[in-house]
C-alpha cells in the first residue's frame, strides 16, 4: 500500500507514484479540515510559513502531545529547512520546534560535512538530498529534554517505575569537529528492572523526526530536491514521450553537431583509453619499489625476465622463488618484501636452504640470489640500507648475492635506454657475495660504440 505524504507549507495538486501518494497544504489550511495523523510521513516547511499567519491553523495544531501520539504510531516527520526560527500568529508566536520536546541550542557557524551514518541516512533516504550541497550554514550544538514533564502529558502517563518514553538524537550527518549538521529525533520506550542488567535498556522503537538544512537558497528548490531523492516525484512537469519526436526551428542544426561531437567523443574515449593502457603497462615496473608478498615475486620476475634472464617459476609454495639462468650460470631465488626498514636474519638462511635442496634433488649448485624491497612507504632516495652489517657478513660467508629492488630498477631503466651491457651485469651478479650496489650497476655500462 501506498505511503501518504502531507506536505505543509506548499500549495499544488497530489502526485502519485507506486510508492507514495502526496498531498500539499498551505500553513493557513484550518486545523478542523486537516488531521496530520491521517499520513504516514510529513514534511514540514518552516521557512515557507507566511508573516500574516492567523490562529486556528495547521500550525495551532502542532504541540508536543498531537505529535509525540503521531511519533508512537510510527509517523515519519521531515523538517526541511531552517527551524531555527520564531513563528509569529495573530495571537502569540513561539519557536517553530516546540512541538518537538526538545530544548535545542544552534552552532551558527558555517562547516562542511566530515562523516555520516549511511545507515540512518539510508533508513531516512536522505543520502541523495544531503550530497547535493557542500557547505551548510549551520549545526546542531545541544539537545536536551524539557524539565520534569518532558513531552507533555502524553509520555508523562505513560512512565512508570519500569518504563519510559524518551526522545534520543540521531546524527545523521556530522561536520568535523563533531557537530550534527542534520540529525533525527527518534521516540523510544525504555524499560529498567531484574531483565534489563545495564540500566535502563531501549526496548522499542517509535517514529522520528528528520530536520534536514536547506540544500539550495529556494523553498522550491529544496523541497523539489528531497521529493526527487526520497520519493521519486517531482513538483516540475516533465515532459511527456511525445514531445521527442517533434523539432523546433533550428533544432536540426544542433542536431546533426551533436551527432558529430557524440562521434568524435567516442573516438576520443577510445584514443584516451588506449593511451591510458599504455602508460598503464609501462608503469607496470614500478611496482617492484612498492609490492610485498606474491605481487612483488610476480613483478621482480617478470623484470629479470626483460634483462634478458631464462626464468623458471615455482610450482611449489612456500619453497623457491624461482631459479634462472643467464651469462651461463645458474641462481636460486628468494623475494622478500618487508614494510620495515631493514630485513631479517631468515632471509640467508632461507636461501642456503634452497641451496642445499638444489644438490640433493637437482644435483646443482645455484647461486644464491636474494631481492627485497623494504620501506615501501618511502621514495626509494630516502630509504636507509635495507641490510644490517650481521646480514651482510652472513651473506659474504654464504656466497649470497643481495640486490633491493631500487638497485634492480635502475638496472632496468639502464637496459631500456640502452644503456646496460647486459654480459657485464650478469657477471656482476654472478661473481659477487654480498650486496650489489647501484654503483655495481652503474659500472655495467655498454662500452662506446658496443651492439646491444
Amino acid at each position: 500500500m501506498a505511503q501518504r505524504v502531507a506536505v505543509v507549507g506548499w500549495e499544488g495538486d497530489s502526485l502519485t507514484t507506486d510508492g507514495y501518494v502526496v498531498s500539499f497544504f498551505e500553513w493557513q489550511t484550518p486545523a478542523a479540515s486537516l488531521n496530520l495523523k491521517d499520513y504516514d510521513v510529513w514534511v514540514l516547511l518552516p521557512d515557507a510559513i507566511p508573516k500574516d499567519l492567523k490562529s486556528g491553523t495547521i500550525w495551532d495544531a502542532l504541540n508536543v502531545d498531537y505529535v509525540h501520539d503521531a511519533l508512537l504510531h510510527e509517523t515519519i516527520i521531515y523538517v526541511l529547512g531552517d527551524a531555527r526560527r520564531t513563528v509569529e500568529t495573530t495571537i502569540h508566536h513561539r519557536y517553530f520546534l516546540d512541538w518537538l520536546g526538545l530544548a535545542i541550542k544552534w552552532d551558527s557557524a558555517r562547516s562542511t560535512v566530515e562523516r555520516y551514518s549511511a545507515e540512518l541516512a539510508s533508513k531516512y533516504e536522505v543520502t541523495d538530498y544531503m550530497e547535493r550541497r557542500a557547505q551548510w550554514d549551520y549545526a546542531l550544538d545541544a539537545a536536551q529534554n524539557f524539565g520534569g514533564t518532558m513531552g507533555g502529558s502524553f509520555l508523562t502517563r505513560g512512565q512508570t517505575q519500569y518504563s519510559k518514553y524518551d526522545l534520543d538524537v540521531l546524527p545523521l550527518y556530522k561536520n568535523r569537529y563533531g557537530r550534527s549538521i542534520a540529525f533525527a529525533v527518534q521516540l523510544s520506550m525504555y524499560h529498567s528492572g531484574e531483565r534489563y542488567s545495564s540500566g535502563w535498556e531501549v526496548s522499542a522503537n517509535y517514529g522520528s523526526v528528520v530536520l534536514l538544512p536547506a540544500n539550495c537558497d529556494e523553498v522550491a528548490d529544496y523541497l523539489n530536491s528531497f521529493l526527487t531523492c526520497a520519493m521519486k516525484v517531482s513538483l516540475r512537469d516533465e515532459p511527456p514521450p511525445w514531445v521527442e519526436s517533434m523539432v523546433t526551428p533550428g533544432q536540426s542544426d544542433i542536431d546533426t553537431q551533436l551527432s558529430d561531437l557524440a562521434c568524435k567523443r567516442a573516438e576520443l574515449e577510445e584514443t584516451l583509453s588506449g593511451a591510458l593502457s599504455v602508460r598503464k603497462e609501462l608503469r607496470k615496473p614500478l611496482e617492484v619499489l612498492y609490492q610485498t608478498g606474491s605481487a612483488l615475486e610476480a613483478c621482480v620476475l617478470a623484470m629479470l625476465d626483460e634483462l634478458g634472464a631464462v626464468i623458471e617459476r615455482p610450482t611449489e609454495t612456500n619453497r623457491e622463488d624461482g631459479w634462472l639462468t643467464a651469462g651461463g650460470k645458474e641462481g636460486v631465488l628468494e623475494v622478500k618484501g618487508t614494510r620495515k626498514v631493514q630485513f631479517d636474519s631468515y632471509g640467508p638462511k632461507q636461501l642456503l636452504e634452497w641451496v642445499n635442496r638444489g644438490i640433493q634433488l637437482r644435483l646443482k649448485k645455484y647461486k644464491p640470489i636474494f631481492i627485497g624491497n623494504s620501506s615501501p612507504n618511502l621514495p626509494p632516495d630516502e630509504r636507509k640500507s635495507p641490510f644490517p652489517k650481521n646480514w651482510i657478513e652472513q651473506a659474504r660467508l654464504g656466497e649470497i648475492v643481495a640486490m633491493s629492488t631500487p638497485t634492480l630498477f635502475e638496472a632496468y631503466v639502464m637496459d631500456k635506454e640502452e644503456r646496460l651491457d647486459r654480459d657485464k651485469f650478469w657477471a656482476k651478479l654472478f661473481s659477487k657475495s654480498g650486496v650489489l650496489t647501484r654503483e655495481d650497476v652503474a659500472s655495467c655500462l655498454k662500452s662506446t660504440g658496443s651492439g646491444a
